[in-house]
């Protein structure tokens, strides 16, 4: 998602940082540890299946993808896949 080139900047920071507990005061009790997190510059917070879909929707290259996974069709599969991965991430 890094190396992607993106309509909207993405900036990645580790949840256990001190920079993470700036910008987030509380993540500790969101428990970033099992699910990814996202800010938007608006002050918008997304987690798990929608923050993923909000990083794929800052991207050319899987905006497309990310407004599919949105609809309330795949929105469900969407939501296992990123559970499936947050799950085994550290395989």
């Amino acid at each position: 998602m890094m190396r992607e080139t993106k309509f909207v900047p993405l900036h990645f920071v580790p949840y256990d940082s001190a920079l993470a507990e700036e910008v987030f005061p509380d993540i500790r009790n969101w428990h970033a540890e099992r699910e990814i997190l996202a800010l938007t510059d608006e002050g918008e917070f997304y987690q798990g299946a929608a923050a993923w879909i909000l990083c794929l929707w800052a991207t050319e290259k899987y905006r497309g993808w990310s407004q599919r996974l949105a609809s309330p069709l795949l929105r469900p599969w969407a939501e296992k896949f990123c559970r499936l991965v947050a799950e085994n991430r550290l395989r």
